[in-house]
């Protein structure tokens, strides 16, 4: 089917892009699509946080309720997050997917896609209008054999639009293949069912495919291959779906856990080294530790992916590991970075 995507539906006063961020977010809201099997539907971290507990990184309990979260606000504190015995991961409601988002109107992206035969944007000062998209989870079933499954799962996608035709140009989406690529709008392909393909003519947003268990993102519906076939992810277009008239948006910048730096044990086998670390803030830790982050490898969700905060300069994920990271230690202590430099 042959579905012509973005442009449909008026954006704004005249095409413009709407002035308040909540009105420009439900705007360009992608149509996410869930899988039919999909277990987990995105739902508030406060939520998630209301079965678990949390504990001092050295093992002592600081609350049986780890959604209070404001004893970890001051610089250097941390927790450690553990589902408590007899509670169970909330599944989310599929009539109210939760989805957090964060606009950036003066974004300058100086991050190098790495392009293959759909280029990317180039390491430019171009100023960009990126809208960032933000999933929660309570917890990754991805099935193979328990091994990456883990709680706390949080998953992103940036939209770059064009502030002069107010038009989506490029998307970046947390998959599992082409890490650390963005790709044109055009590569995003609706559904083959005719009756979802319906939902994307009240978004100017792409259509967004939700991998079942991993909750990767991706352009197309199908199955992508990885893991030499173990580990495979299957994306559908007839699931549930996100539409501007069934999601809760949150501005991320206004959420009680935002900035805050907590760590979420995995469930599944755990690979020394490698806990998952969520909703990280660099800069409410000592100079150690915010080195440290660096070597952490490969579950760091960094600053940048909730909040764009300009000290940080404009990063993306790793291709090497999904993770957000800085090459200069200079950057990583708090100096902005110049457009056009590899961070």
């Amino acid at each position: 089917m042959d579905t012509q995507l973005g442009g449909r539906r008026p954006c704004g006063a005249g095409g413009a892009v709407p002035v308040l961020d909540s009105e420009l977010a439900r705007e360009y809201l992608p149509i996410f699509y869930f899988h039919p099997k999909e277990p987990f539907a995105p739902l508030e971290v406060e939520k998630f946080l209301q079965n678990c507990a949390l504990y001092s990184p050295q093992g002592g309990l600081l609350a049986e309720d780890a959604s209070d979260v404001h004893n970890v606000l001051q610089p250097g504190a941390a927790g450690v997050v553990r589902l408590r015995k007899g509670a169970t991961y909330p599944t989310g409601d599929w009539t109210r997917p939760v989805i957090y988002y964060h606009v950036d109107r003066d974004h300058r992206h100086c991050a190098p896609a790495r392009p293959k035969k759909e280029g990317g944007p180039l390491v430019t000062s171009k100023r960009w209008l990126s809208v960032v998209y933000m999933l929660f989870y309570s917890y990754n079933p991805h099935g193979l054999f328990g091994l990456g499954d883990h709680i706390g799962d949080l998953e992103h996608v940036r939209l770059l639009i064009n502030p002069d035709t107010a038009q989506v140009e490029w998307v970046f989406t947390s998959a599992h293949s082409h890490e650390g690529q963005y790709r044109p709008f055009a590569a995003h392909r609706p559904p083959a069912s005719e009756a979802a393909a319906e939902a994307l003519k009240d978004t100017r947003g792409p259509p967004i495919y939700v991998a079942c268990g991993s909750h990767a993102h991706y352009e197309r519906e199908g199955v992508v291959r990885r893991i030499f076939g173990a580990g495979n992810d299957r994306c559908s277009g007839e699931g549930t779906c996100a539409t501007p008239g069934n999601a809760a948006l949150f501005d991320v910048r206004e959420r009680p856990w935002y900035g805050i730096h907590v760590t979420v044990r995995p469930r599944g086998p755990e690979l020394p080294g490698a806990p998952w670390w969520m909703l990280a803030c660099p800069e409410r830790q000592d100079r150690a530790k915010r080195l440290m982050l660096k070597r952490l490898a490969p579950c760091c969700f960094s600053n940048e992916a909730l909040s764009s905060h300009s000290h940080w300069g404009q990063v993306d994920w790793d291709a090497r590991g999904g993770y957000c990271y800085r090459k200069h230690e200079e950057d990583l202590l708090g100096a902005p970075a110049s457009p056009g430099r590899r961070v």
